[in-house]
């Protein structure tokens, strides 16, 4: 009897192993549809271009999986705790409450000295370049100026949607 049990738990456990693999080869094989339609050589412009900071998201593969491809708010903040380096700067989705990666390191001097180190609203965007998942951002100096950030913010994270074929939500998270 004990045979029985342990051989129908080994041959659910292999078709469970067997599905997940087919299932992630159909959502590769997705991607890879419509990323042929998609160019990702230019990054969208705005009317507060020479205010903002458009910046790499890096760490991206430690932190999100493909149900983060999309668009994002939140914001960029020092994490002190982080242990490997206490000067990082990590990004933070919002809706989801949760890092989805850091200023690059190559950029952090010089992003430090244009935000003084100070907690900054974002907007960016998650997408699968066929290969990794990759992300940008767009970090607004200050709030002091909210509607002029929120109509850039929602024409840029609109021009994002159109340059990747998303249909957005009335949040502007992509359905």
């Amino acid at each position: 009897m004990e045979w029985a049990l342990v051989y129908t738990v080994v041959v659910i456990t292999l078709i469970a192993i067997v599905l997940d693999k087919i299932k992630s080869k159909r959502r590769t094989r997705e991607r890879m549809a419509w990323l042929k339609d998609v160019s990702t050589e230019a990054a969208p412009s705005t009317s507060m271009d020479d205010e903002v900071n458009d910046i790499y998201i890096a760490g991206l593969k430690h932190h999100c999986t493909d149900l983060d491809i999309g668009t994002f708010s939140g914001y960029v903040f020092n994490e002190k705790n982080n242990p490997a380096d206490p000067e990082a700067m990590a990004i933070v989705d919002n809706k989801k409450r949760k890092i989805i990666g850091y200023v690059p390191a190559k950029i952090l001097d010089d992003y430090r000295d244009w935000c003084s180190g100070k907690k900054r609203y974002c907007v960016g965007y998650i997408y699968w370049d066929g290969e990794y998942l990759r992300g940008r951002c767009r970090v607004y100096p200050s709030l002091d100026e909210v509607p002029e950030i929120e109509e850039d913010a929602v024409e840029y994270i609109t021009q994002v949607a159109n340059h990747f074929h998303w249909d957005l939500n009335e949040d502007g998270t992509v359905k």
